[in-house]
């Protein structure tokens, strides 16, 4: 993928997560600072298990896991997206990966989008999400110090306290995919 084809999507990354302007439904102007909706837009609402905070487990493609974070999800965007701030920790609880993921939903197509950004690495990802018979299932591109890569991904085992999250990548341009990791979310109390 050129670089001219990232550029954009970080631009409106940084320009979301800077607390740009946007006009609610009323077509009074707010913007990230104002008090965030307490859930989501009809369309939108079968993510709300999501809003919140959460404990995830995250484990490798052996099945080991490989360390533990922390993320909270909140409604954006006048209750059309989420964004979650993701902390992975090491054992002691010090933070070593931080990330960011804002979700959206789009009335006119009824899908979702997702930009996933790294504080601490270098890449992105852009998916493309449905939900297809109780599961949130997306499929998009990326870039990390591996290279580019092609991913899936696949939310499921959904409940109003647990979910389970498997992500697959292709570094060959979809010849083969490859188990990323696999994640177990549990909601905090």
């Amino acid at each position: 993928m050129p670089l001219m084809l990232r550029a954009p999507t970080l631009c409106l990354l940084a320009a979301l997560l800077a607390g740009c302007a946007s006009a609610s439904a009323s077509g009074r102007v707010t913007s990230a600072v104002d008090e965030a909706p307490a859930a989501l837009q009809p369309g939108a609402e079968p993510l709300s298990f999501f809003l919140g905070d959460w404990d995830v487990e995250v484990f490798d493609a052996g099945g080991r896991r490989t360390h533990r974070a922390r993320t909270r999800a909140r409604a954006i965007l006048d209750g059309h997206g989420l964004a979650d701030d993701w902390r992975a920790l090491d054992e002691t609880g010090r933070v070593i990966f931080r990330g960011t993921s804002l979700r959206c939903f789009v009335p006119a197509t009824g899908r979702w989008t997702i930009h996933w950004v790294m504080a601490d690495a270098p890449g992105y990802t852009y998916l493309e999400a449905d939900w297809v018979d109780g599961e949130f299932l997306a499929e998009g591109h990326g870039f990390d110090g591996s290279g580019e890569f092609l991913e899936r991904l696949r939310y499921s085992h959904i409940t109003g306290t647990e979910y389970e999250l498997v992500i697959e990548r292709s570094y060959d341009g979809g010849q083969s995919y490859r188990l990323f990791s696999r994640l177990l979310g549990h909601k905090r109390a």
